[in-house]
Formats: C-alpha cells, structure tokens, sequence
C-alpha cells in the first residue's frame, strides 16, 4: 500500500509534470508569439525612429537654410536701405542744383532783357544823336555855303 500510494503520488506528480510541460509550451508559444509581436513592434519602432532622425536631420537642415536666407535678407535690406538713402540724397542735390540752374537762369536772361534794352536806348541816342549831328552838319554846310556866297559878292565888290 505504501508502494501503491508511492506510486499514486509518483503518477500524480507525473501528470501534474506533464500537465505544467504543456502549460509551460503553450505559455511559452504564447511567449514567442509576443516576443515575435515585440520584435516586429520593436523592429517597426526603431525603423520610425530612423525615419523621425532622418526627418530630424532634414528639419535641422532647412533651419540652418532659413538662417542663412535671414542673414542674406538682413544684409540686401541693409544694402537697399543704403541705395535709397543714396538715391534720395542723389534726388535733393539734383532738385538743389535744379533750383539754382533755374534761378542763374532766370538772373541771366533778365540781365539779359536789361542788357537790350539799355542797347536799343544807346541805340536811340545813337540815332539821336546822328540825326542831331547830320542837321548841325547840315546848317554848318548851309552857314559855308552862305560864307562863301558872301566871300564870293565881297570879291565881286572888291574887284569890281
């Protein structure tokens, strides 16, 4: 009896051993179904992490990129704010030199208007004065014609 209970127990515990082997296999198929599951998680896990480096990495690129067009943009709108105050100090000189041009102008031609007439005024006294001279020539011609017709009677009277 003792052996049969031995064996009872041995038999038992035999079943109970066969019974956590399958337990144990089909926990650990399960097992290597998730692990699989893991893997392939894992797996799909670090392959999104590459893609996010690599995103990452393009990302950074394209920031390093915007910086440099910034600093480009920063030095074209300094150089253009340099062009245009140049070009508007450019424009005052022009407008400056414009005004003067205008207002050496408008000195010359009225020096001018004054120089013609005070020429047709000379020239008025010039004929003027001609005429003056050419009928004062004209009565000193007369007074000689008139002499020598006296000094002509007179040697007529002497002689004669």
């Amino acid at each position: 009896m003792e052996n049969m209970i031995m064996w009872l127990g041995l038999g038992i515990a035999v079943v109970v051993a066969i019974a956590a082997a399958v337990l144990l296999q089909k926990k650990g198929g399960e097992i290597a179904k998730k692990d699989a599951v893991i893997g392939e998680k894992d797996s799909a896990i670090s392959q999104k992490e590459s893609e996010i480096s690599q995103k990452e990495n393009i990302v950074r690129q394209k920031d390093e990129l915007i910086a440099e067009k910034d600093k480009e943009i920063e030095r074209l709108t300094s150089e253009l704010a340099a062009v245009s105050a140049e070009r508007d100090e450019k424009r005052d000189a022009l407008e400056k030199l414009e005004e003067e041009f205008e207002t050496k102008v408008d000195d010359v031609v009225q020096s001018s208007i004054q120089k013609i007439a005070h020429a047709e005024q000379a020239k008025e006294e010039a004929v003027q004065a001609a005429q003056d001279n050419y009928e004062a020539a004209a009565e000193v011609h007369a007074l000689l014609k008139e002499k020598e017709a006296l000094i002509n009677k007179l040697q007529q009277q002497v002689t004669g």
